[in-house]
C-alpha cells in the first residue's frame, strides 16, 4: 500500500499521466497487460477518427453559420474548389 501511495504522489507531481510508474497499474489485481495494450492500441486509432470528426464538424458548422448570416461567398468557395458556383436564385431559403 505504501508503494502505491508513493506512486500516486509521484504521479501528482509529474507533468503528465504517462510518467506514473507502471508498477502502480500493472499488478496482478489490475488490468492485465495484454488488455491494456489492446485498449491503448485501439485508442490511438480512435483518437485519429475523433480528430477527423471534430475538424469536419467544425468546418460544416462554420459554413452553416456563415450561410445563415449571409456572409458566405459561394463564388470564392467555388473558385477555391474548382467547381462552378450555383446561381443564387436556385438556393432555397
Amino acid at each position: 500500500m505504501a508503494s502505491r501511495l508513493r506512486a500516486l504522489e509521484s504521479a501528482r507531481s509529474a507533468s503528465s499521466f504517462t510518467k506514473c510508474p507502471k508498477s502502480y497499474f500493472l499488478t496482478k489485481d489490475d488490468i492485465p497487460l495484454s488488455g491494456l495494450a489492446l485498449i491503448l492500441g485501439i485508442d490511438r486509432i480512435m483518437d485519429s477518427a475523433r480528430t477527423v470528426t471534430n475538424v469536419i464538424g467544425n468546418g460544416v458548422a462554420a459554413m452553416a453559420i456563415a450561410y445563415w448570416h449571409g456572409q458566405r461567398d459561394d463564388s470564392a468557395l467555388a473558385a477555391a474548389t474548382l467547381e462552378p458556383a450555383a446561381p443564387a436564385a436556385s438556393r432555397t431559403a
